[in-house]
């Protein structure tokens, strides 16, 4: 019916193109309170959402405006009409150049093998049982949510775009916590995941728990000044999405990006690693991944920044459209290539190395970045160390990224692949 409504609004004019998204979603949900099961949830949903553009002329140029409204499987057939025809109505204000829609054919992606689980149920106590099982010393869980979903995925347009494809994504919490002599402490731990591993979450949460035990016996971060940081974790991951965003068609559209094609993305003199990184539509292990966009566009690997000079812009077809480079579409994850130092080489000669932030951001436009400290470990010069935590680092990366060292050592997070640690040659440390 929404097809049918959306073609007989096109037909008479009230529209000139629309794109619908379709997903639907089988969800199972455990929640945990210490050693306990406090709750479980199924759910099956069904979402819609519908874009429909309009093009007009302003002074002679050519525009097409959009706008998306989210409705309900159960709405009936008024409901539809009025919320489409609200939808056109705001869509003719909207003054963005004339682009085109994503059309059939192109090289069909090759689909990934989605993680088989014929029981959400059975999967998820697989997981939960991992959870229960309170092992180590010194720490212990305080509470956990799981989250295991599977379905299909739809796009369609006016164009005449018609796939699908299904998908399973894992995700949830860890929080654990432990006693400190100040006081209980905790740490927080998101989940990713699209696998069933119940071995990869032991893994994890013993991770965390040892992470706990560090944190009740850190004394407060001392006040350095400037320091040498070895950055781990989603802090990496965070800190390189400054060089993605760079290198996006619409940052350079809108004339904000730092970069060209064929120049250097970390500046010159480059004494450090040269950067290696490309966009991929499938990692095995990461949640985010698809074969198509959200537009219906086909996704391939691209290889976007090789020994630290940008190959070429990257972006859905609207963007790429605007500045006549090929599209790529709007690929979800990250592969970065390792260094060659290990972890140990980069922790060598002095360094704060922070393991969990309270919070860790990277601004993506400026480059700028802070974050306040959970756990860190502050190695001397020496060669002695000791946990710290409190107080922040911050610093700007386009000063620093000529000298960035990467781990040879790899990390695997949702939608990114790439070094365990990245050492920046210098940032402001404050005192916890």
């Amino acid at each position: 019916m929404l097809h049918d409504l959306l073609e007989r609004l096109r037909r008479a004019g009230r529209l000139e193109a629309w794109r619908t998204l379709e997903p639907r979603v089988e969800s199972r949900e455990l929640f945990l309170v210490g050693p306990r099961v406090d709750m479980r949830r199924a759910k099956e949903v069904t979402r819609l959402e519908a874009t429909v553009y309009r093009d007009f002329t302003r002074e002679g140029r050519a525009f097409r405006g959009s706008a998306t409204v989210r409705l309900h499987p159960t709405q009936g057939r008024a409901e539809l009409e009025r919320a489409l025809r609200s939808a056109a109505e705001a869509a003719a204000w909207v003054r963005n150049a004339a682009y085109p829609l994503v059309r059939p054919g192109g090289q069909a992606p090759q689909l990934p093998v989605v993680e088989s689980v014929p029981d959400l149920g059975r999967a998820l106590d697989s997981l939960g049982s991992v959870l229960l099982e309170q092992g180590g010393e010194g720490a212990r869980l305080n509470s956990a949510e799981l989250f295991l979903e599977r379905g299909e995925t739809r796009v369609r347009n006016s164009e005449g775009v018609d796939v699908r494809y299904d998908f399973f994504q894992g995700s949830g919490e860890l929080v654990v916590e432990a006693e400190a002599p100040t006081g209980p402490v905790e740490l927080f731990q998101p989940l990713a995941f699209a696998r069933v591993r119940p071995d990869e979450l032991r893994e994890e949460l013993d991770r965390q728990l040892e992470l706990c035990r560090r944190r009740a016996q850190a004394v407060p971060t001392p006040a350095l000044g400037t320091s040498p940081l070895l950055l781990t974790g989603v802090a990496v991951r965070e800190l390189l999405s400054y060089f993605t965003y760079h290198a996006s068609a619409e940052a350079a559209y809108g004339r904000l990006s730092r970069f060209r094609p064929g120049g250097s993305v970390q500046g010159e003199p480059v004494e450090g690693d040269p950067l290696t990184l490309g966009l991929e539509p499938y990692l095995e292990h990461s949640p985010s991944s698809v074969p198509w966009d959200e537009d219906g566009w086909p996704l391939q690997p691209v290889p976007l920044i090789e020994g630290g000079r940008l190959l070429s812009w990257w972006g859905p077809l609207r963007w790429c459209h605007y500045l006549g480079s090929p599209p790529t579409g709007r690929l979800p994850n990250v592969r970065v290539r390792p260094g060659g130092r290990p972890l140990e080489e980069l922790r060598r000669g002095g360094c704060l190395e922070a393991a969990v932030f309270s919070d860790f951001q990277c601004d993506a436009l400026t480059g700028d970045f802070a974050g306040e400290l959970r756990l860190g470990t502050w190695h001397d010069p020496q060669g002695g160390q000791r946990a710290v935590t409190g107080g922040s680092v911050s610093g700007r990366l386009p000063e620093l990224a000529g000298g960035l060292l990467l781990s040879a050592e790899l990390q695997r997070l949702d939608a990114f692949e790439g070094p365990a640690g990245v050492r920046l040659a210098s940032a402001a440390v404050t005192g916890g």
